[in-house]
C-alpha cells in the first residue's frame, strides 16, 4: 500500500488489513520469548480465560506459570530492545515519525488463548507471526466505555463486532486508538504488535506551563475588563472569568521555547535511561531503547536524547540525525561538531556499539 494513502485516509481514522504485507521469517521462537519473560526486569503478563473471563498474572513469572489446561497469552513489552531480529521489524512503518513509536510487543497464545476484548488509546499494527489469529474488530470507545469490574485488563463490558479477519503469517492488521479489537488464537501463534505512543494533553499543558512560568514577568497582573461593568458587593462577575481566561490564553500563545515537547516525547521508559561512559567506538548506530529526535532551530540543530535537550550549532548534523533515526549506523570519524554530538549521545546511552 502506498504510504501516502495510508497517511492521507486510515492513520488514527479507520482500520486496514494488510495481507501478506511482506515476506516473513518468525525473527523469535516460542522457547525464546518464554525465556525472555521469566529474565529480571522484563516486562512480561500472562493472561488466562476462565468460563468467559480474564485473569491476570504478572511478572515474576517462572517455569509453572504456563502450566493448566485453559487457554493463556504471554505478552512480552519491549522485545525489540533486547532482540535486534524484532527491532528490525520497525523498518515496516519507517514512513511515520520514529519518535512515535513506542515498541514492539510479542506475544505467544495457545489455541483459543486472547486477552479479551479491549480498546487501545494509541495506534498498534498487528503483525502475525507463527500460526494464526482471528482479530474482531468492534465499536469506538473512550474514558465512558463500560468495562468490566477488572481494572488489570480493561475488559469491555460489551463487544458489538463489525468485522473479522484471519491473519496468516505476514499479514498486518492496522487498528486505530479507540477501536475495540478482540484476538483469539487459531492454534498456537504469536503476534508482534508495533505500538505507537503519544503523550496526554494533561501531561503535554502541565510541561508545557512550568517550561514557561520561569520566563513570565511577575510583574505582570490581572487587568479588570473593559469597560469594567459594576456589580453588587462581592460579586464576581462572568466578565472578571472570562477577562481572566482571555488574558492567560494570550499569555500562552506567546512565543517560546518548543525544548517542553521534544524533552516529553522522548522521555524513556525508566529502565532504559542509563548513562554510558568511555570513549566513542568507531562505529555506532542507535539503541532500539533510545528515544531521540531533532529539531531545526535557527542556530542550527536540537537535538532531543532520552528526555534531553541538546543544542548544536551546526545544522549539517541533520543528515547524520536522520541516518540514525532511520536505522542506519555512523563513522565516529566524522567533522568535530559531529563527533561531539555523537559523543554526548554515547554518553546519554543512546547509541550501541556496531562495529
Amino acid at each position: 500500500m502506498d504510504s501516502a494513502r495510508f497517511l492521507r485516509d486510515y492513520w488514527q481514522q479507520q482500520p486496514l488489513l494488510i495481507p501478506a504485507a511482506a515476506p516473513f521469517d518468525n525473527p523469535l521462537q516460542p522457547e525464546e520469548l518464554a525465556g525472555l519473560a521469566l529474565e529480571p526486569g522484563v516486562e512480561a503478563r500472562l493472561v488466562r480465560e476462565q468460563a468467559g473471563d480474564w485473569r491476570l498474572d504478572t511478572a515474576p513469572l517462572n517455569d509453572t506459570s504456563f502450566d493448566g489446561d485453559e487457554p493463556w497469552t504471554l505478552l512480552v513489552q519491549r522485545v525489540d530492545h533486547c532482540v535486534p531480529a524484532v527491532a528490525a521489524l520497525r523498518s515496516w512503518v519507517s514512513f511515520l515519525p520514529s519518535w512515535r513509536l513506542d515498541d514492539v510487543m510479542v506475544s505467544y497464545a495457545s489455541d483459543g488463548g486472547g486477552v479479551g476484548p479491549h480498546y487501545d488509546n494509541y495506534d498498534v499494527f498487528l503483525v502475525q507471526g507463527e500460526g494464526q489469529r482471528r482479530w474482531q474488530l468492534g465499536q469506538r470507545c473512550d474514558s465512558s466505555t463500560p468495562l468490566r469490574d477488572n481494572p488489570d485488563l480493561r475488559i469491555l463490558s460489551e463487544f458489538e463486532e463489525t468485522e473479522s479477519f484471519l491473519l496468516n503469517p505476514g499479514d498486518i492488521l492496522y487498528v486505530p486508538p479507540g477501536l475495540a479489537h478482540w484476538g483469539t488464537a487459531v492454534g498456537p501463534c504469536m503476534t508482534y504488535s508495533i505500538g505507537f505512543r503519544a503523550p496526554r494533553l494533561s501531561d503535554m499543558l502541565s510541561r508545557w506551563i512550568d517550561g514557561m512560568l520561569p520566563t513570565v514577568d511577575p510583574e505582570r497582573l490581572y487587568r479588570d475588563p473593559q469597560p469594567l461593568v459594576g456589580a453588587r458587593p462581592g460579586q464576581l462577575t462572568d466578565a472578571a472569568i472570562a477577562a481572566a481566561q482571555a488574558q492567560l490564553s494570550a499569555l500562552l500563545m506567546e512565543p517560546g521555547s518548543p525544548d517542553w515537547f521534544g524533552e516529553l516525547v522522548t522521555e524513556p521508559h525508566d529502565e532504559d535511561s542509563a548513562e554510558v561512559e568511555g570513549p566513542l567506538p568507531a562505529l555506532v548506530a542507535l539503541d532500539p531503547a533510545a528515544r531521540l529526535a531533532w529539531r531545526r532551530a535557527d542556530n542550527g540543530i536540537t537535538v532531543y536524547a532520552n528526555g534531553l535537550a541538546i543544542s548544536v550549532d551546526d545544522a549539517d548534523c541533520a543528515d547524520m540525525l536522520a541516518t540514525l533515526c532511520d536505522g542506519g549506523c555512523i563513522e565516529a570519524g566524522v567533522g568535530q561538531a559531529h563527533r561531539a554530538l555523537l559523543q554526548e549521545l554515547w554518553n546519554t546511552g543512546c547509541l550501541l556499539d556496531d562495529g
